[in-house]
């Protein structure tokens, strides 16, 4: 076991800094037009580019890859990815910074398929799943950690794109110099999306809605922290409670599932994301307190924070609950087609989803942020419901066990052989 933390050290290490400049960087474009007098709506349109290109590259970027192995891939699309970052401080035009990131989540898309690949070619049977739960924390504790680089500089000037480039190019170091073999050439494998809706319209239904969710909340919510009058410091505890409620509330409610009818928790969690997501608008919203929320007052005050970290985790959970759900009906043959399959029905949601949200904000103010996703929650709970009485619980032999995920664009390739060397 010390040999496989060995093997992974690196991999995890470059994870951490891509996450460290992907997430800055997201939150610091939400936070920068604002600034720059972009309007919410195109805000979000501006946002929508990044899943549009992550959904363009979880479809195609399996081809490059067989074309030319994992290794040139992932150099290339960091690099890309860097580059990208630099020029959204030279250009301040919505345009441009559409296609670059609809650029950068393509590359992101990538780079996801290449290191998850990674990781499931280093594991077996008995280890993936202590594998990726330490990619699980790495991811979320990272992503958590770069909402405060927000306050390392002015939001107004080059300085954080060059963070975030930076990093960016940093964590292709580890990769470069590991000397953890490739993984083996993903080969072909995929269902539709009727055969989806035939195995469980619920858990279609349920990863669609995810993407919508987080789609908007990462898109969006650092635009909504602005407009409820945060600072720097605000948005990033704001953020950050969310991100971190995802990591901690992850393993709790997939034992809960692994123990109930899965449906039932997804129920459970859906309307409580309803009711949390409320709650944390009626927290935030300064036009009821009258005063904005900075810094020292979100650290201080307990309920904003206890209500976001709710809220995230419930979040953050919905994904893995509808893929396990998925994967409890369908047959093991199937597995990795499902996993594609539920990755395409994230990823279109999540470009609906800060066109919804800002849609929503421009409509009804910066309340419309969590209106819509609380509304997204509402029909995900009332279809669940409805579809616990149409269906009965799948048998317990065909269940199977919760998987937390770091990240909702997940890519499980064929089964891999066993570690050759685990040097």
């Amino acid at each position: 076991m010390r040999s496989l933390y060995a093997s992974l050290s690196a991999l995890l290490l470059a994870v951490g800094l891509l996450t460290l400049g992907q997430n800055l960087l997201g939150t610091l474009l939400a936070v920068r037009m604002s600034v720059e007098g972009f309007s919410v709506l195109v805000s979000g349109l501006v946002m929508a580019g990044y899943f549009t290109g992550l959904l363009a590259g979880s479809l195609t970027v399996h081809g490059i890859i067989r074309a030319v192995g994992h290794i040139r891939v992932l150099t290339a699309l960091i690099s890309g990815f860097s580059a990208a970052t630099l020029v959204h401080a030279l250009t301040i035009d919505p345009w441009s910074w559409t296609a670059l990131r609809f650029a950068e989540g393509y590359c992101m898309a990538g780079i996801y398929i290449c290191i998850e690949s990674w990781l499931n070619a280093r594991s077996t049977n008995t280890t993936r799943g202590m594998v990726f739960g330490l990619y699980m924390v790495t991811t979320y504790l990272f992503g958590g950690l770069a909402q405060f680089l927000l306050v390392t500089a002015d939001v107004s000037g080059f300085e954080l794109f060059s963070v975030a480039s930076l990093l960016l190019s940093v964590a292709l170091l580890p990769v470069a110099l590991t000397r953890a073999p490739a993984p083996p050439i993903p080969g072909r494998s995929s269902i539709g999306l009727r055969r989806l809706w035939q195995i469980s319209p619920l858990g279609t239904i349920g990863c669609t809605v995810s993407g919508i969710l987080l789609g908007a909340y990462y898109g969006m919510a650092p635009r909504y922290g602005t407009a409820a009058g945060m600072d720097a410091w605000g948005i990033a505890t704001f953020m950050g409670a969310g991100i971190f409620g995802g990591m901690a509330l992850q393993s709790p409610i997939g034992w809960l599932s692994d123990r109930y009818d899965r449906r039932l928790v997804l129920t459970i969690v859906a309307g409580a994301l309803a009711l949390s997501s409320l709650l944390v608008a009626v927290l935030t919203n300064h036009s009821l307190t009258g005063q904005p929320v900075t810094g020292s007052e979100s650290l201080s005050r307990i309920d904003l924070l206890a209500a976001t970290l709710v809220f995230g985790g419930l979040m953050f959970v919905v994904y893995p609950l509808a893929v396990s759900h998925v994967n409890d009906r369908a047959d093991p043959s199937e597995y990795v087609g499902v996993s594609g399959g539920m990755i395409l029905l994230y990823s279109i949601g999540a470009v609906f989803g800060p066109i919804i949200a800002s849609a929503s904000m421009e409509a009804v103010g910066p309340a419309g942020l969590f209106l819509s996703m609380g509304a997204a929650s509402a029909l995900l709970c009332a279809y669940a419901v409805w579809r616990m009485r149409m269906t009965a619980r799948p048998d317990d032999d065909s269940r199977v066990r919760f998987r937390p995920s770091a990240r909702v664009a997940q890519v499980t390739p064929d089964p891999p052989p066993p570690p050759t060397d685990v040097r």
